[in-house]
């Protein structure tokens, strides 16, 4: 369930993303920098008063984790933001989430050396041709489906499903001394480091921005963002599966195209409604799994 209220929360990216940048005259660049770092120095302190810094064991296969997982942060924000200028959200989420289905899929079959039970294959197959349908395109009413810049978009779109599959592998075993807040805290704000090259280069405006954009970014950092991988991590240290979590995931555009209809005002088609179905289907065929091997995963602390 923890996974699931994350990409729950996620939904709400896009959302409270475009209030910022309707606001203000932020680059999607600087917003991502910022969301990171802020959010990351929040849980850093927060985990710091808890005395979660003190129980951080200081050694290669911590810090490993961690370094790994601001890269997997940083690269999957960058260029996901990034591939929304050449091919619009709805392309570029399908494409990411795709990517992410398909390499946890693998590596799962790969590592269990067997393909999954049929509940998670049914489950994988409703929720890519859920989002296929809920992320094409024309919905969009947009990107040409031709050219260089549309190439670019799908390639930096896959890149950023390939990163966030890789977070997922990283995190998918518990290592001790390392608890989801101490994780998240950390990768944040040294993938929001990483970021602030990327941003430098589109330019910082703080100034422009109103009351309403800093609510919004502040609903985009603390509820989308850090409550959003804080669930996810939870859930992943508590020895959901990869695959379980890559399908449940699928829920976010879902959650985001609701959203957009309530406060955006934006239309939905037929098309996207039954690819909702699809996949509200494959997130309820898929169940809880953990690991039936390996030392069962202590409580976050």
């Amino acid at each position: 369930m923890l996974v699931l209220l994350g990409a729950v929360l996620w939904g709400s990216n896009g959302v409270t993303g475009a209030l910022v940048a309707s606001n203000s005259e932020m680059s999607w660049a600087a917003i991502v920098a910022v969301r990171l770092i802020i959010g990351g120095l929040a849980m850093v302190v927060v985990t710091a008063f808890a005395g979660g810094l003190k129980r951080l064991e200081h050694n290669p296969t911590t810090w490993r984790i961690i370094l790994l997982t601001a890269a997997c942060t940083g690269v999957f924000a960058a260029s996901y933001f990034q591939s929304l200028e050449f091919v619009g959200v709805a392309v570029s989420t399908v494409v990411s989430l795709g990517a992410s289905t398909a390499l946890l899929t693998v590596a799962s079959i790969i590592r269990d050396k067997r393909w999954p039970r049929a509940g998670i294959t049914l489950a994988l197959v409703a929720s890519l041709v859920g989002l296929v349908l809920v992320c094409t395109p024309v919905n969009e009413g947009g990107a040409s489906a031709g050219g260089l810049d549309y190439a670019m978009g799908i390639a930096l779109s896959a890149l950023s499903g390939i990163a966030f599959g890789a977070s997922t592998l990283v995190n998918s075993r518990p290592v001790q001394g390392l608890g989801p807040q101490a994780l998240v805290g950390l990768s944040f704000t040294i993938g929001g480091v990483m970021c602030l090259p990327w941003a430098a280069v589109s330019g910082f405006a703080f100034a422009t921005m109103t009351p309403a954009a800093w609510l919004a970014l502040a609903l985009l950092t603390f509820v989308s963002t850090l409550l959003g991988f804080l669930a996810y991590y939870t859930g992943l240290h508590r020895g959901v599966r990869p695959t379980t979590a890559a399908v449940s995931i699928a829920i976010e555009p879902v959650v985001a195209g609701l959203l957009a209809v309530v406060v955006l005002q934006e239309k939905l088609t037929a098309l996207m409604l039954v690819g909702m179905a699809f996949i509200l289907l494959g997130v309820l065929l898929v169940r809880p799994e953990t690991e039936s091997t390996g030392s069962p995963i202590p409580p976050a602390p």
